[in-house]
């Protein structure tokens, strides 16, 4: 009901707007002059449908009874200059300060930003310069708890309830394409089935390499995901489908392909295949983010490498590499210890170690005569 009421509100409200004839003809209303009501706003432009919407609602005099703004003068009216709106697709409410602690690392700190909060998952963040504003609207796509972070630019004219968040920004890959579409005349037309084409990874000359050909598309999260390209070739006379990866996908149906929900709550459940996965399930649409770890190859922790205490770090990094005591090297010398010989520390401790189990007149017996051994030498 009281959903009914606002949406009726805001066509009231439209249909108002820029009217005194119609606010008179809602004045009537309110007074319970019905007749007037409608003589007023037919000579408004023949709009029964004003007083209709207002008797839908079903209000009180009091409530009927319009405040009127002088609002012509306010066409200079502007938000902020360097603002965002963003939208946290996810199933469950976050608190605006779980989004603030997210996005302004992943941004870089810029400086200035102010994140408020606008409505449930809703929020506007202002920046300090165009600049970052301009960096953040272009990057992505950002995730909070792996759901997309939908951006649009403030319009101070349009509630945040009803702003439509149709565009998300994701690097796709088009995979195993033949040479002569690895290049951006035939393959931008290729990226175009998947989302409007921002940019194509290729070189100077158009061309691209590799096993799949990189594009910047913005898609439309209210839309499945695009598994699949169909090409007909006319030179060959036949039908291929190329399938198409994503990079940092956010989370999505791996049933139905949307944004914003997992398959365990989805609606419309769909078959299994007969390696018991989905029809959009993750490894066939996203690529394999590199896992931060300790690094497992002597060859790969040369670079930016320092030395400490024998020790290996990386720097810039909160992983260290561990190096087997077979190859392990001295700072100052380039021999390399062995596992079996023992330090002069640990030579020590076991000498003392075995003096200890002798006891304190070990020493002295061990120099004593015994009295037989002693009676064949006076002999």
């Amino acid at each position: 009901m009281a959903g009914r009421r606002n949406s009726v509100g805001k066509e009231l409200a439209a249909a108002l707007s820029g009217s005194h004839d119609l606010v008179a003809a809602a004045g009537d209303l309110a007074k319970g002059n019905l007749s007037g009501a409608r003589s007023t706003s037919s000579n408004a432009g023949g709009s029964e449908t004003v007083v209709e919407m207002m008797e839908r609602l079903n209000l009180t005099a009091k409530e009927a009874d319009p405040l009127v703004f002088d609002d012509e003068g306010d066409d200079d009216l502007h938000g902020p200059d360097c603002a965002l709106m963003g939208k946290v697709l996810a199933p469950n409410t976050l608190h605006i300060n779980t989004i603030r602690v997210v996005v302004r690392p992943a941004w870089g700190n810029p400086k200035g930003l102010v994140v408020n909060h606008m409505g449930p998952n809703l929020f506007m963040a202002e920046f300090g310069s165009e600049e970052d504003r301009s960096r953040v609207a272009k990057g992505g796509p950002w995730k909070l708890r792996n759901h997309a972070i939908l951006l649009k630019n403030f319009d101070v004219n349009i509630e945040p309830e009803v702003v439509v968040f149709d565009e998300l920004p994701v690097w796709a890959r088009l995979m195993k394409l033949g040479y002569e579409l690895m290049n951006s005349k035939r393959g931008e037309p290729l990226a175009a089935k998947v989302g409007k084409v921002e940019k194509l990874d290729v070189d100077e000359n158009g061309k691209a390499w590799g096993s799949f050909l990189r594009a910047r598309v913005i898609i439309i999260p209210m839309e499945p995901i695009m598994r699949y390209v169909t090409v007909f070739s006319v030179k060959r006379n036949m039908i291929v489908q190329y399938e198409v990866m994503y990079e940092r996908l956010p989370m999505h149906c791996f049933t139905c392909g949307l944004l914003g929900h997992s398959s365990v709550v989805c609606p419309t459940p769909a078959v299994r295949d007969a390696d018991g996965k989905l029809p959009y399930h993750g490894d066939k649409l996203c690529v394999p983010e590199r896992k931060k770890g300790p690094v497992l190859s002597q060859e790969h922790s040369q670079a930016g490498k320092s030395v400490k205490n024998g020790t290996e770090f990386g720097s810039g990094s909160q992983t260290s590499t561990h190096v087997p005591s077979e190859a392990r090297t001295t700072q100052n010398s380039g021999e390399v210890s062995s596992p079996l010989k023992k330090k002069p520390r640990a030579r020590r401790a076991s000498l003392a170690k075995k003096k200890d189990k002798s006891g304190p007149g070990a020493a002295a017996n061990a120099h004593a005569i015994s009295p037989s051994k002693l009676g064949q030498k006076r002999k």
